[in-house]
Parts: C-alpha cells; structure tokens; sequence
C-alpha cells in the first residue's frame, strides 16, 4: 500500500471515532434477554360467547446473565385488560414458561390484541415484552332456522329444525327439543353427536296444538364447544293455529281408457261433495255404462279441504248389503293435496247405488264422509212380453210371446222351456224353444206347446240362460184360461222376469221371428 492510502485509511479512523464520540455512548445490552417464543389461540376461530385460550410461551435467553422473575403477564385489548396472571414464575437462562389466558368475545370481527409480559432480574431491574396477537370472532354457533307446517287444533304439526355450525371447529352433543310444543309434542328432541366444521343438519319435530290463535313456538338448542363448555341457543317463531275442521270431499269417476284421458263421467254420474257426503248421480245424458271407458272400473278421487292432515284414509265400496274390497291411500294427504285409488264394481250385476264409504283419521281424532254412485252395470235384463196361453183342445196348451232383453249385456245360450210339475208336462212339439243369443235392447220369440188337465189353472215357464258369464235361472207363472171357456187365449201382456228393471219402458210387441225349438 502506498503512503498516500495509508494517510487516508487513518484519516478515516480518526473522523469515525470522532463521531462516535460526539452520538454518544453506545446502549448495553439488557441484563436479561427476555422474549415471547410462541402464542397459540384456541379455538383458532374463536366464536362470540365462546371462551378462547390463549397459550404464551415466554423464554429467557441462554444468553442471559441474570435469571427473570416473571411479575405480571397480560392480554390487553381495545377495551383495557381481557385476562391476565401474576406472579407466574422464575426463569433461569434458557427456560421456558407456558402461560395460558382465557377470555370471550361478545361481538364478531378481527381484532388485534396485545400480550404483555413483565418481569425483574436479580438485580431488581425491571424487564417486559409485547407480542402482537390477531384474533377473528366468527357469529356464536350454531345457527337455527326453523320452519313449520300448517297448524290445526289436534293435527300433529311438523317443525323443521335447520342447525348449522358456520366455524372451523366442530360442535358436540347437539341436542334440539320443544322448549314450548304449544300442546302435546309427539317428537320433542332430537339429538346429533357430531355436528362438524361449516356443516349443517335438519332434525324433524312434531307437536298437537291444542288451541287454535296465534301461538308462539319455542326451540332450544344445547351443545358442546370445541373448548368443552356446554351451551345454548334459542329461537322462537309466531304460528297461526287453525281451527279443527275435517272436511274431505269425494269425486267419482270413470276410469279412463288411456292415462292422458281424464275426462269425468258425462251426465252427472261425477260430483264432488264435501265432508258430509252426497249423492253422484242423476241428470240426464249417457250413464256410465253407455261411455267407451273401462265399464267396471272407476277412479275415487278425494281431497282434503279441511285444516287438519287426513291420514289413513280407505275407502269401502258398498253396493246394497255387499261390502266390496277396500282400497288404502298410499300416503296422508296434507290441506289441499289430493289422492285416489281404482275400484273395481265387476262383481256388481245389478243396477243401483253403490256407496262410497271414506274412513279417515283427521289430525289425531277419527273421521268418515261418504258419496253415492248410481251404477247401471252392462248385463243383461230379460222379461216376457206379449204373452198368449191358449188351450187347444185335448187337454193341450199353447204358450207363445217375445222374450225381450231389457238390459245393456248381451244374453247368451237364452231357452225357455214350459216346467215340468203337477199336472202340466211338455211335449212336442215345443218343449223347449232355443232363443240363442240376445244383445241388450233385442227380442225374439218363442212357441211352447204342453198336456194338462182341466183343473190347472196356472203354468210356469222358464228362462235359462247365462248373462255376463254366469248361468242364470228364472221362472214365471203364467194364468190358464178355464177350461169351459173355448179355445180362446189369455193375453198376458208383459211379465217381469228381471227385478228391479222399469217396467212401463217396455211395450208389447207384435213381431214375431221364430229361431227354433224342439
């Protein structure tokens, strides 16, 4: 180096000495090194009402010349002092000393808290430290939505119960129940073990009002923290209780054809009654057996349009003193909902009333409503008509008429044969008269011919034949002219064979079209 940077090294000591000496003296070092090593808060989301602990962890160096005596340490706030602990303790050079501090937090959002630590060496001189602490309050959980059903007087009414754990710690033994069911609760609690971290759940309760008016209910939630306190939560809402009214009311109709066919019976043989019933029927128009439907089944449709849930609800076909096979709704039906089942009336054969018989239990109490149908079936209706019984002379007799089928089902195989028993025997050459098959509305007729004596003054003729598939017998007797009277017949006229079918509908008719006999 030459001479002329070595003045200039020493001339640049000089002038930093200098300086120095004009800043003044240089600080010490502390005596004691103390310092805040870590701080853990728990939960880390704390909640508002939740307790939350704060963990220090406050050491002294091993660099320390002198032991610390820890005085004081405080959680500070906006607000002053939140928690604090004196005289924790001593720490020799290098220790370490966990200190734990609870508080709570009665509003959400950040806040930034202090924690201050104080202490005296051996010496007596005073020592502290400050270590910032940033703390999110999330809302108190859980949170409580509830939703209820309509309510009526004696109707067991749903309430929803929605708990929700919007923190990032789970919740603990959730227990939800009517604090005030308002009447009787069927369900009053529920409980969840686990509810966790931003997850939610829905408990269903049920209760029975047992008076109508604006009631309040109540729900209570109590559960468990992530710090291990039991807790609890409220929630009320306002409810209009119905008055108890049953009131179901009853369609029927046709089945359709076709699904998309949803059309009702044309002329009045549909109606819609409500809880107490009605008659379905009357008026003019086609009759349910004159349409292109199904001719045996019908849909009965029945809807609640009282204030209470309609449960249990089966409905009886009743058809004279026949009780035919009940059918059940597959579900309760709500105010307003609807429901229907199928009846088949196919084991009905003759035309009248068929009542509908609805049994119910609305809300908790029993309930019944009823409607007629008046069924006119598709089957056949046989009468004699145009009737002459004659004796022609040597103890015979002649019967002859029309047979009218005065129903709307085909008869089949249709004989009518003079009955053999007392005086009177059939002979030839008309024993028995082949009608063989009659559509409803048609006639034919036949011709008997029979021996009998004197004295009898009546003879039965019988109808055989088989209407919608099943074999039928019917046997009417007719008046003999005395036998000192000549030749002459006894017009007959119309002679019922069908009970219960109208009578002046038929008039007597000339036209004769012979099929066969024997």
């Amino acid at each position: 180096m030459s001479a002329a940077r070595r003045a200039l090294s020493l001339l640049l000591v000089v002038a930093l000495a200098v300086a120095g000496s004009a800043a003044g003296p240089v600080a010490a070092v502390p005596d004691a090194r103390l310092a805040v090593a870590d701080v853990t808060v728990t939960p880390g989301t704390p909640t508002v009402g939740a307790q939350v602990v704060v963990d220090a962890t406050v050491r002294n160096s091993a660099g320390s010349p002198s032991p610390v005596e820890l005085t004081q340490v405080e959680l500070r706030g906006p607000g002053g002092v939140r928690a604090s602990a004196d005289g924790v303790g001593s720490l020799s050079p290098g220790d370490t000393l966990a200190v734990p501090l609870a508080t709570a937090f009665d509003e959400p959002g950040a806040q930034v808290l202090t924690l201050h630590v104080e202490g005296r060496t051996a010496d007596g001189t005073r020592v502290s430290v400050d270590r910032p602490v940033p703390v999110t309050v999330e809302s108190a959980p859980p949170q409580v939505a509830v939703r209820t059903g309509p309510a009526a007087v004696d109707s067991p009414t749903r309430v929803a119960v929605t708990v929700g754990n919007p923190t990032t710690a789970p919740l603990r033994d959730v227990a939800v129940r009517l604090a005030d069911p308002i009447g009787r609760a069927n369900r009053s609690a529920a409980f969840v073990p686990t509810l966790p971290a931003g997850a939610e759940t829905t408990v269903n309760l049920s209760t029975v009002p047992d008076a109508a008016g604006e009631r309040t209910l109540r729900v209570a939630v109590n559960y468990t923290d992530a710090s291990g306190v039991e807790r609890r939560a409220a929630r009320e809402v306002r409810l209009r209780v119905a008055e108890h009214v049953a009131d179901l009311g009853v369609e029927v109709r046709r089945a359709p054809p076709r699904e998309a066919d949803d059309q009702a019976v044309p002329g009045g043989l549909s109606g819609l009654v409500g809880g107490g019933g009605g008659a379905v029927g009357g008026g003019g128009g086609e009759s349910a057996a004159e349409t292109d439907s199904p001719p045996t089944r019908f849909v009965v449709e029945v809807t609640n349009f009282g204030t209470v849930r309609a449960g249990d609800v089966v409905v009886t076909p009743v058809a004279g003193d026949r009780r035919l096979p009940r059918q059940r709704l597959d579900a309760a039906l709500a105010p307003g909902e609807s429901g229907s089942v199928t009846v088949d009336l196919a084991d009905v054969t003759r035309s009248g009333p068929v009542e509908f018989r609805i049994d119910y239990r609305a809300g908790t109490q029993p309930a019944s409503t009823a409607t007629t149908l008046d069924y006119r079936p598709r089957v056949a209706g046989l009468e004699l008509t145009d009737v002459d019984v004659v004796r022609t002379g040597n103890g015979s007799l002649a019967v002859s008429g029309n047979v009218v089928n005065v129903g709307r089902g085909p008869a089949r195989g249709v004989v009518v044969e003079v009955v053999r028993g007392g005086n009177v025997t059939p002979v030839y050459p008309e024993r028995r008269y082949f009608v063989g098959e009659l559509d409803g509305s048609d006639f034919a007729p036949f011709d008997l011919t029979a021996r009998t004596t004197a004295s009898v003054d009546e003879v039965q003729v019988r109808i055989v034949a088989r209407e919608d598939g099943e074999a039928s017998t019917r046997t009417v007797a007719l008046p003999v002219p005395p036998a000192d009277g000549g030749d002459g017949g006894v017009p007959v006229g119309l002679v019922v064979l069908a009970v219960g079918l109208p009578l002046a509908a038929i008039v007597g008719v000339g036209v004769r079209r012979r099929r066969g006999g024997e």
